[in-house]
């Protein structure tokens, strides 16, 4: 229930009340007079003031009473029988909420208007939008509860779907108010209570990170309105490898790369931020990078070249190996899958008598294929060498398979239907660019996203320990299945920290919502008759006393 008055400006007309008071205790001046004895005067006198004390009283309690209601009366209160509206807060946890912003961090300023809301709603629902958006509480007007679930919630991921999260609220309820708390903008065409969170911040930021063939390559972003020269570091095995600085024009990105000796291990790239930094999570980025063991028992020249020349590889060629075996990251065979295969396969045809064939179309779009020419490639495909449920990448002009993968919870492969010794494409650019790419396939090595969800039993590699982690909440090391990956930011978008200007607030109206209202104007009106024609009776009535004493 709540009440609200059509006409505010009238309640002023509760100032006449002290005037009421003040007229009411207003005397006339008393006139001598000569009478012939006053003990019988003073006794009346007495009893008189007695009575006239009380009736004055009352008099001025029901005039202070019509005054008051009448004054009510005019400003038309509104009594409206609807609790407040159920509220749906939607949360930005994206990176750039955590930059610590002239008047405090994005992501506090967001959690105390929020608590500042609790008090002044219904049910509240409060959603995290992160890199997937989740229900942080559902609707409820525990007030304890959902201050707790405010606080639990991190700004550390490297986006924030709010799409994602408007379609969860509207799940939540149609004709809740969405609130939304960011350092973006709404996304448009959307009825939603947005808050400006973000005020501008500067910041330098690390927005790309490789290691390649003795090379690092890195790109920072600046937001900065003035050109800065900004310090880098790389680590190996927590040591120093390399040292270098790098021009960064005003509010703009720069890239550089500088040559290193080692191309794999843990590497960790630093910047020297300066002071007015805002933003700590992409002042470092990690790459982790680590040799892949190859075995092949497939001995041909061209097929060894053009695997010697990949970096961070140790090829073996074992005629008899058990490629069951463990310790190998990549198997190379003719043919054929061994019985209860599980790992990374390439496999090549065995030699064939079949008719040449030109290889006539294939996906370039694909990462195998990538920067691959096979235009008038001849090969000697076999017949019925790649499974139907594999994916074929390239194919002759006679339809054949030539290039396939596979993938499942124990297999990952990719199919060659050709043998190395009969085909051109070893005599070209084409084979090597193949294979790179192939064993890039393999290698797996992907970068983990912040925010992201990780499996059971994965570890953050921090001071020497093992931390168990159910989400990517922090960049470093994280080791998942034996495996190393490196966690960063990497996000220029996040790094600039852009600052927006709410629109005007478009408050959620419901029209399937009934409210009871009811006008207390002519209710008031009606009660303060009723005080002023009681307070005259009691006025007649004393005058009426009055004349009976006299007489």
């Amino acid at each position: 229930m709540s009440v609200s008055f059509l006409a505010p400006q009238f309640l002023w007309s509760l100032l006449a009340i002290p005037v009421v008071i003040l007229l009411h205790f207003i005397r006339k001046r008393r006139k001598r007079r000569q009478v012939s004895a006053l003990f019988l005067w003073k006794e009346a006198v007495i009893i008189a003031q007695k009575q006239k004390r009380f009736s004055a009283s009352w008099l001025l309690l029901l005039q202070i009473l019509f005054v008051s209601l009448a004054a009510l009366a005019i400003a038309q209160p509104i009594i409206s029988f609807e609790g407040p509206r159920d509220r749906i807060f939607i949360i930005d946890a994206s990176a750039s909420m955590a930059a610590n912003d002239p008047d405090g961090i994005r992501l506090n300023k967001a959690i105390a208007i929020a608590e500042d809301l609790l008090s002044k709603s219904g049910r509240v629902a409060i959603i995290r939008a992160g890199l997937d958006a989740s229900i942080v509480s559902p609707l409820t007007n525990n007030i304890q509860e959902l201050r707790r679930a405010l606080k639990t919630i991190k700004a550390t991921d490297r986006e924030a779907d709010l799409t994602r999260a408007l379609s969860i609220a509207k799940t939540i309820s149609e004709s809740a108010e969405i609130h939304f708390f960011s350092d973006v903008a709404s996304p448009k065409g959307e009825a939603i209570i947005a808050y400006s969170i973000a005020s501008p911040s500067l910041n330098i930021g690390i927005s790309a990170f490789d290691i390649g063939i003795q090379e690092a390559f890195v790109a920072l972003t600046n937001n900065h309105p003035r050109p800065q020269d900004i310090e880098i570091e790389l680590l190996r095995d927590d040591k120093v490898i390399a040292k270098t600085s790098l021009f960064l024009p005003a509010a703009a990105q720069a890239t550089n790369s500088f040559p290193i000796f080692e191309s794999s291990g843990l590497f960790e790239l630093r910047i020297n931020a300066p002071d007015w930094d805002s933003l700590a999570t992409d002042n470092s980025a990690f790459i982790a990078k680590k040799d892949l063991q190859v075995v092949s028992t497939i001995d041909n020249e061209a097929l060894k070249r053009s695997l010697s020349v990949i970096p961070n590889l140790n090829y073996r060629i074992l005629a008899n190996a058990n490629l069951n075996a463990p310790g190998f990251d990549l198997r190379i065979t003719y043919d054929k899958l061994p019985a209860d295969a599980k790992g990374n396969y390439l496999l090549f045809n065995q030699e064939s008598e079949n008719e040449l064939s030109v290889i006539n179309d294939w996906d370039r779009s694909d990462a195998l294929l990538r920067f691959v020419d096979l235009t008038e490639v001849v090969i000697i495909p076999r017949k019925n060498f790649i499974a139907p449920d594999w994916q074929v990448l390239a194919q002759t002009a006679r339809l054949e398979p030539v290039v396939a993968k596979y993938k499942d919870q124990n297999v990952n492969l990719v199919a060659l239907n050709f043998n190395p010794s009969q085909t051109n494409m070893t005599k070209r650019t084409a084979f090597p660019l193949l294979m790179t790419n192939i064993i890039s396939h393999f290698r797996n090595e992907g970068q983990l996203i912040l925010g992201q969800r990780l499996p059971t039993g994965a570890v953050l590699l921090k001071n020497n320990r093992e931390i168990s982690q159910d989400y990517a909440i922090e960049p470093g090391f994280y080791k998942l299945d034996g495996k190393i990956y490196g966690l960063s930011l990497l996000s220029s978008f996040e790094s600039r920290l852009d600052s927006f200007v709410a629109d005007e607030k478009i408050i959620v109206q419901d029209s399937n919502t009934s409210q009871v209202s009811r006008s207390l104007a002519w209710w008031l009106a009606l009660l303060a008759l009723v005080f002023i024609f009681i307070e005259w009776l009691f006025w007649a009535q004393s005058q009426t006393n009055k004349k009976i004493k006299l007489t």
